[in-house]
């Protein structure tokens, strides 16, 4: 009996959890006073984008993001994450936060290990950073965070490291 009470209560959390990400957010507090790219142009040169020279890169960086099925600010940041494909030293962790419970668990550790709650999608995390929500002028911090872990003498913390 005790199981199945514990079966009940898992099952109730996640679906209180799913409901609950499911509000996509379109983006949050962070300073947004950068310049957004011309996605007119044909090629885009992401580091370019970051204001460093390939040769300046010292550090491997990981961002995790995680996103939801459907949520279109999900969708609008893929674009902009994808640019990052071409930099071999970034690796961008692309987490479904509404599949699994493990998933809807790593989101919830690791906002709790930046010190904020897992409110919604999309969710980035990259060194000390994490923003809630997306809008294109986001995009720019998120750029300066990335190539400041490349090119910085120590580098950046991997989140999942955090957790």
């Amino acid at each position: 009996m005790k199981k199945k009470s514990e079966v009940i209560l898992v099952a109730l959390i996640s679906i209180f959890l799913l409901i609950s990400l499911t509000g996509c957010i379109s983006e949050n507090n962070n300073e947004d006073n950068n310049t957004i790219p011309n996605e007119n142009d044909d090629e885009i040169d992401i580091y370019e984008e970051m204001g460093i020279n390939k040769e300046d890169i010292r550090n491997n960086v990981t961002i995790y993001w995680f996103w939801g099925e459907g949520c279109p600010f999900c969708k609008t940041q893929e674009e902009y994450m994808d640019r990052f494909d071409e930099v071999e030293e970034v690796k961008v962790k692309s987490v479904n936060a509404y599949i699994s419970n493990e998933n809807i668990q790593l989101i919830q550790d690791m906002a709790e290990a930046y010190g904020t709650r897992a409110t919604g999608v999309p969710m980035t995390f990259i060194g000390e950073k994490h923003w809630t929500g997306f809008s294109e002028r986001m995009y720019p911090n998120i750029l300066e965070e990335v190539a400041l872990c490349l090119t910085s003498e120590e580098g950046c913390i991997n989140p999942l490291d955090k957790i």
